[in-house]
């Protein structure tokens, strides 16, 4: 009994104990450890600031609140989970760590700030070619799990902040002298995969990062804090690795752009070939509307100075034909090279830019689906033997022996200017050709310099200069020789050049046609805000066809880029113009010649244009003093808004009519004012015609397919006003009418009354029946002279008497003839003006 009683009494003992040592423990050891680390941790540089509270220790596990090392980490909690068992054998079963707010800053020389970076700086050793070997008892100390959720990481520079969620899985296995992690990571809700293994052995054997289709857009307000105005779009596929003591290697599947310019880098591929000083080599490929699969090396380092460098280049192993395409359009540079190397410190250095295409082969073509085929070897001609997948089609042109030289100077910190560079492009022989035109220039040189403002603004001045090139259009026998240029231009268009800057000039001393010299062609060019303005001037004389040709015209084109829109305006004045026939049946002189157009790429005039002319002559009919005003409206109409002109000493105008190549025939009507009657019978039917009176009226005219006739045209007298008129060489009217014929007689009388003649009325009837003009010539009146005819009461008729007779004096006498007479030479002009017209 007294044993059983002493039991109770020490396992009281030793409960009460038990107890008493719990809540001791659970009050005193959290302050207790609390103390004992943040002393030990306060020693560590950067790290003065640290402090933590320990809400719970617990048999299994271990919670830890308000962790911060003093400036830039905070973590509102981290639960330690583990057993008795797990820590016998010095293992944690898993770390969880909510509410992470880690904050780091780049500093103006590009390092990473955190609160650890000290501690890093003062354990910082020099790294050995031999892989370190690792107590396997580390392995063991790794948490198998360790999870961070509801964190954000911030990143500080001078140009910005950006704040960047993160979630993170760790996952570790140890077996032995070898140990595996794997890892995810959650930016942007996006998922990166990581995976390291290692031996006690070996070391560090491989390490593994990789992301499957990751949205380029979460790195963007990365970006805009080291690069503003580049925009990245699209997803990459990313993986980043290092076997043992190799160096690291990454490969991005894409990184493309939607500013500055639309591109694409796809299959970068790059290696780390040093740690320190940072050295890095790789290639990747170009992908552009313009351009496809442009292969390209890199490699370059950093030293811990600030001094770096970075060469790249065209890969010939893959880059032996390239391939530029635009709608319709392909430019197949073959065999170019081109090297880029940069070199500075910090954000100042300089660069240099070699680059060379051995021949350059364009083709225009109706299709743009053209393909292009890698060649080893350029072709020899653009024509007979054109580069793969090149379409002949619409043009063929080569450019031969290109070369691009520069050099430039940046600082990236420049409070005006960042970049400078000075180039000169070349290059040998240019040709184009298509089936109605050709251009060939011997060389050209483009000297010129770009600067770039703290702000990425680009301004360019060059000077494309060439020499003794020739051009034409060898379906019509056209051709420019010696052709000069030099345009000395500033880019953006928008910067017009400084006052007094040297004007560019084009001369063109010989034009030729149809292989004779028919003048030449000069002017200046000058850069205006937005655009350039040439002067120029050309006198021809030329043979044209049937036609001789001569004029002196001066223009001046302005041609602006406004809002992606290309226009060009024109102001042209054509005098001394002269148009003939090589028959001399036809000629226009004093030509005089005003055509203007705010956008000439419009096909379309100001309205009110007009064209004068001194004289007309179409065989005996002569014109004075004529104009023609007229709108072109479009290339598919043409308004003809008057036409006027003097002609037998009156005026003949007529209404508008709009021209259009639908249409194949045009209806015309001349209004006739006062023309003077003598004057229209000598130049129509080509008699001697003197005398006195006018008539009026409208003649519609009709141009049908080069056909020109007239559809009962009248000219009259003015009622009330007679005249007197004086008609010889009339022999023509007699023509076709049989000799001795009542009819002969008639025509007879009507000339011998016409020789001195009184009229009361005339009239004038115009029709065209086939190749023939029908004029019929109406009188009413009486001859002033007694004529050499008397009447016979057995014919009923009046027959011709000789000088012996006195004749008879006719009282009163009505006239009706017709004059036929062969309008084929004006059929002929009809014909070849319809022929300039199509």
């Amino acid at each position: 009994m007294l044993f059983k009683h002493r039991a109770k009494r020490i396992l009281f003992l030793v409960a009460t104990s038990a107890v008493i040592l719990g809540v001791v423990l659970y009050v005193a050891v959290p302050p207790l450890a609390e103390r004992l680390i943040v002393q030990r941790v306060r020693q560590m540089p950067g790290l003065e600031g640290f402090s933590f509270d320990v809400r719970h220790i617990g048999y299994s596990g271990l919670d830890v609140a308000n962790v911060t090392t003093g400036k830039r980490l905070f973590i509102d909690g981290i639960h330690v989970s583990y057993s008795p068992a797990s820590l016998l054998s010095g293992r944690i079963s898993g770390v969880e760590v909510s509410g992470l707010d880690a904050r780091a800053e780049v500093s103006s020389t590009g390092e990473l700030i955190t609160d650890f970076t000290p501690l890093l700086n003062a354990q910082k050793t020099t790294e050995t070619s031999s892989a370190p070997s690792l107590d396997p008892t580390l392995f063991s100390m790794v948490p198998e799990t360790v999870q961070i959720k509801n964190s954000v990481v911030t990143v500080v520079t001078d140009k910005g902040m950006v704040r960047i969620p993160l979630e993170l899985v760790l996952a570790s296995q140890n077996k032995g002298s070898h140990f595996s992690l794997q890892m995810k990571f959650f930016p942007f809700g996006q998922i990166l995969e990581g995976a390291v293994t290692a031996g006690a052995e070996t070391g560090v054997e491989s390490v593994e990062l990789k992301s499957d289709k990751f949205a380029l857009t979460h790195l963007q307000d990365v970006l805009d804090l080291v690069a503003p105005g580049v925009v990245l779009k699209g997803r990459s596929d990313l993986v980043l690795s290092r076997a043992g003591q190799a160096n690291w290697t990454m490969s991005l599947s894409a990184l493309e752009f939607s500013s500055p310019m639309d591109v694409r880098i796809r299959d970068l591929n790059c290696t780390l070939t040093s740690l320190s000083p940072l050295g890095v080599s790789g290639r990747l490929k170009i992908d552009h509307a313009l351009v496809k699969d442009v292969a390209m090396t890199f490699e370059g380092g950093f030293d811990s100075d600030q001094r770096w460098r970075l060469k790249a280049g065209l890969d010939s192993k893959y880059s032996k034909t390239l391939g530029l395409f635009f709608p319709g359009h392909t430019i197949v540079p073959t065999a170019p090279g081109l090297t880029v190397s940069f070199q500075g410190k910090g954000e100042v250095g300089s660069f240099d830019v070699s680059g060379k295409i051995d021949t350059c082969q364009y083709s225009g073509s109706n299709s743009s689906d053209l393909t292009l085929n890698q060649a080893s070897s350029p072709a020899s001609s653009p024509i007979s033997n054109p580069a793969p997948g090149v379409d002949p089609g619409v043009g063929t042109g080569i450019i031969s022996n290109i070369t691009l030289k520069a050099r430039g100077d940046f600082n990236l910190q420049g409070k005006n200017d960042i970049l400078e560079m000075g180039f000169t492009a070349a290059s040998g022989p240019v040709s184009f050709e298509t089936k109605d035109a050709f251009v060939k220039i011997p060389a050209v040189t483009i000297p010129g310099r770009l600067i770039v403002d703290s702000n990425f603004v680009p301004r360019v001045t060059l000077t494309p200069t060439f020499k003794e090139a020739t051009a034409g259009l060898s379906t019509h026998g056209v051709e420019a020789r010696a052709i000069s240029f030099i345009l000395p231009m500033s880019l953006p268009l928008d910067r017009p050049r400084k006052q007094g800057a040297t004007s560019g000039s084009f001369t063109v001393p010989t034009l030729i046609h149809d292989r004779q010299n028919i003048g030449n062609l000069k002017g200046t060019i000058d850069q205006v805000d937005g655009g350039f303005t040439a002067r120029g001037e050309v006198d021809v004389k030329a043979t044209v066809s049937e036609l001789e040709i001569s004029f002196l015209a001066k223009a001046l084109a302005t041609l602006r880029f406004d809002n992606n829109r290309t226009r060009c305006g024109l102001d042209m004045t054509l005098s001394r113009g002269r148009v003939a026939s090589t028959e001399k049946s036809f000629e226009v002189s004093g030509i005089l010649a005003r055509f203007g157009s705010d956008d000439l790429f419009a096909m379309a005039t100001r309205p009110g244009q007009v064209v004068t002319a001194d004289s007309i002559r179409i065989n005996e009919i002569a014109l004075t003093d004529a104009s023609l005003g007229y709108t072109l409206e479009s290339l598919d109409s043409l308004l003809v808004e008057n036409i006027g002109f003097n002609w037998c000493g009156g005026r003949v105008t007529t209404e508008s009519m709009r021209i259009q190549p639908r249409e194949k025939s045009y209806n015309l009507t001349l209004f006739c004012d006062r023309l003077k009657l003598s004057e229209i019978l000598r130049q129509v039917g080509s008699f001697e015609a003197n005398g006195e009176g006018t008539v009026n009226g409208r003649i519609p005219v009709t141009f049908s397919n080069g056909d020109l006739s007239f559809n009962r045209g009248f000219l009259f007298s003015t009622p009330g006003q007679g005249g007197k008129i004086s008609v010889r060489g009339t022999e023509i009217l007699l023509a076709g009418v049989p000799a001795g014929s009542a009819q002969y007689t008639q025509v007879d009388l009507a000339r011998e009354a016409l020789k001195d003649y009184q009229y009361q009325w005339a009239k004038l009837l115009f029709n065209t029946d086939g190749e023939t003009l029908v004029v019929n010539m109406a009188f009413d009146g009486e001859p002033e002279n007694r004529l050499p005819f008397v009447y016979k009461k057995e014919i009923n008729g009046f027959v011709r008497v000789d000088a012996s007779s006195p004749g008879s004096k006719f009282q009163g006498i009505r006239i009706d003839v017709n004059l036929e007479i062969p309008f084929n030479r004006v059929m002929k002009f009809g014909s070849m003006l319809n022929k300039r017209i199509q």
